[in-house]
């Protein structure tokens, strides 16, 4: 869980922090150019290394946008960042996510839990959460088409067995309406186009 920002409810005339539990959803962010997309990502992978050890959380970084996030390279928490133009990279950070889902699967089988948080509550702390931040899926879908089936799956099945996604678009449309079903936590920042909101927040 991390906090990232205030959340302002006028009718109780109170602010609250806005907290993201990452291990219960997956997240997909939308909003124009410039209105904080990125920094949000950036908020989310600093706050998880300032409040969470090694043991606990793995970051791995999708940079499609302004490489904004290859500042973060250096930190332990971080497994890499891989830019879109890193093709060998990139299908090999898809294979070793694959490689977890079935590892972590047999894994908490054998222990006798079938989800994450099943295996959390059971008092295990073998396998740390791993965080996918994800900037720019409509550029992605552009340089990695063939890897989008692939995708649809990881947020289908990660989150059963700690893994999650952060993805962010400047359009709703960047992510297709079946992979949106896998994302029940939606950020929607100020879109230009107003059928934006209504689309994604119902």
């Amino acid at each position: 869980q991390v906090a990232v920002g205030w959340m302002d409810n006028p009718d109780q005339q109170r602010q609250d922090p806005l907290v993201l539990d990452l291990t219960a959803a997956n997240t997909f962010v939308v909003g124009s150019s410039q209105m904080g997309k990125t920094t949000l990502l950036r908020t989310i992978a600093t706050a998880i290394i300032q409040s969470y050890s090694v043991q606990d959380v793995n970051l791995y970084l999708i940079d499609c946008g302004n490489m904004s996030l290859k500042v973060l390279e250096d930190a332990r928490h971080v497994g890499g960042v891989v830019l879109a133009t890193e093709e060998e990279r990139m299908e090999n950070l898809f294979k070793l996510l694959f490689r977890c889902v079935e590892q972590r699967r047999s894994h908490m089988a054998e222990r006798g839990v079938g989800t994450y948080s099943d295996y959390l509550e059971a008092g295990f702390r073998d396998i740390p959460q791993i965080v996918v931040l994800l900037d720019n899926i409509s550029a992605f879908r552009e340089y990695y088409d063939k890897l989008m089936d692939s995708l649809l799956v990881l947020t289908r099945e990660g989150l059963s067995v700690g893994i999650s996604f952060v993805l962010t678009a400047s359009q709703a449309n960047g992510l297709s309406y079946k992979s949106q079903a896998n994302f029940n936590r939606r950020i929607v920042f100020t879109c230009t186009d107003s059928s934006e909101y209504s689309t994604l927040l119902g």
